[in-house]
């Protein structure tokens, strides 16, 4: 399969990270290219370590700092976010478009004529415990429109940290962003896990929510933030099929 891997986010502790990235998910697909989008702060250099774990490898390293987004209508939405999301927001709402945006950036990075069979959405800050990934090869006869993601940490969308693709189902996942506008303006809260699953299914996507991996988010000190699994989650895994 030809695969695009696309990490975007905060660089913070990737090298402690990569290596549980590379075994759980990256070997899986050699060959791979990879594209990142990354704050221009004193991590970014640590994307540099993906050339020389994989130098056989195209990889394409982004630092375009956020520009300020203004708007009547975001402005409302930030100032309102917790009134009608589903579940708390972990971070403050600009950090949630400035995550939609950064995943706009990395898409916007890959060549004007790729044609990837599969496209990996990854956090650099991911460390991984278990994932069951070699299936996907032919389980879904439908790829392009697929979205696999993870079980758990759904938090009544889908959950925002990991994701395997099919090129229209990575379309409309990169690029919620420029499509914001008109899902807050349908009423959909100023949450991530949300506009993700929103921007999916105006497209028809299919998503699988059912997606057998296991990882914790590893912060700059050392902290580690492990999976949320909730009750729903797993009535929900046990009677998927």
């Amino acid at each position: 399969m030809k695969t695009a891997i696309l990490i975007s986010g905060h660089m913070r502790s990737f090298d402690r990270c990569l290596p549980t990235l590379h075994w759980h998910v990256f070997r899986h697909f050699p060959g791979a290219d990879y594209y990142v989008s990354t704050e221009p702060d004193a991590d970014a250099p640590q994307a540099e370590l993906l050339r020389a774990k994989y130098p056989g490898a195209q990889v394409s390293i982004d630092s375009t700092p956020q520009p300020p987004v203004v708007s009547s209508l975001v402005r409302w939405n930030i100032e309102h976010a917790h009134e009608h999301a589903p579940y708390a927001i972990s971070v403050a709402a600009d950090a949630v478009l400035g995550q939609l945006w950064r995943l706009q950036q990395c898409w916007d990075t890959l060549p004007k004529d790729h044609d990837y069979d599969v496209y990996i959405r990854c956090r650099p800050d991911l460390w991984f415990e278990s994932a069951d990934l070699p299936f996907i090869t032919y389980r879904h006869p439908k790829w392009p429109l697929d979205a696999l993601t993870p079980w758990w940490g759904r938090f009544g969308g889908v959950n925002d940290r990991f994701a395997i693709l099919g090129y229209c189902a990575a379309t409309d996942y990169f690029t919620t962003w420029s499509k914001i506008h008109d899902l807050l303006a349908e009423g959909c809260p100023l949450h991530p896990e949300s506009l993700l699953k929103a921007s999916l299914l105006a497209a028809t996507c299919r998503i699988d929510d059912t997606l057998d991996v296991s990882f914790s988010t590893l912060r700059a000190n050392g902290e580690r933030r492990f999976p949320e699994i909730m009750a729903q989650d797993i009535a929900h895994r046990v009677k998927a099929p």
